[in-house]
C-alpha cells in the first residue's frame, strides 16, 4: 500500500495493524502477524481514517474523518460490534479503565469499551 499513516499493535495477540490511505479511492488496513512479519489479511478502510486497538478487549476502533463516525470491530474476526455517529478525531486509550477518548471540534467523546460499548461526551 501507499501513504501508510498509522501503526498500532496488540502485544497480547502479536498482531500489527497498519492503515494506508492509498493515492485514490478506498484506504486499506493491513494486518500483520508479528511472529513472521507476514500479512494475514487486508481490509478496506475509508481513506481518511485513524485506528486504535484495545489489547484488553481486542477491539479495533476505526474513525472515519470524511463521514464523521467511528466503528468498532473484533480485531480477530473483523465483525463490526458498534458504530458511533458524529464521532471522529484523534484517539487515545486508557487501558487501566478501558476508555477511548476521541477529540472533536467542541467536545471530547468518551467510549467505554467492554462487552457493552457506551458513549458519552465532555463539552468545553
Amino acid at each position: 500500500g501507499r501513504l501508510q499513516s498509522e501503526v498500532v499493535i496488540n502485544p497480547l495477540t502479536n498482531r500489527i495493524f497498519v492503515s494506508s490511505a492509498q493515492v485514490e479511492g478506498k484506504g486499506k488496513l493491513f494486518v500483520i502477524n508479528g511472529n513472521n512479519n507476514k500479512i494475514i489479511t487486508t481490509k478496506v478502510l475509508p481513506t481518511s481514517s485513524n485506528i486504535t486497538i484495545n489489547p484488553n478487549t481486542n477491539h479495533l476502533f476505526v474513525g472515519n474523518f470524511d463521514k464523521n463516525h467511528m466503528s468498532v470491530y473484533n480485531a480477530t474476526t473483523f465483525k463490526r460490534l458498534a458504530r458511533f455517529p458524529s464521532v471522529s478525531g484523534s484517539t487515545v486509550l486508557n487501558p487501566l479503565i478501558n476508555r477511548i477518548y476521541v477529540g472533536g471540534n467542541d467536545s471530547i467523546t468518551v467510549i467505554q469499551d467492554g462487552p457493552r460499548l457506551t458513549q458519552s461526551s465532555i463539552f468545553n
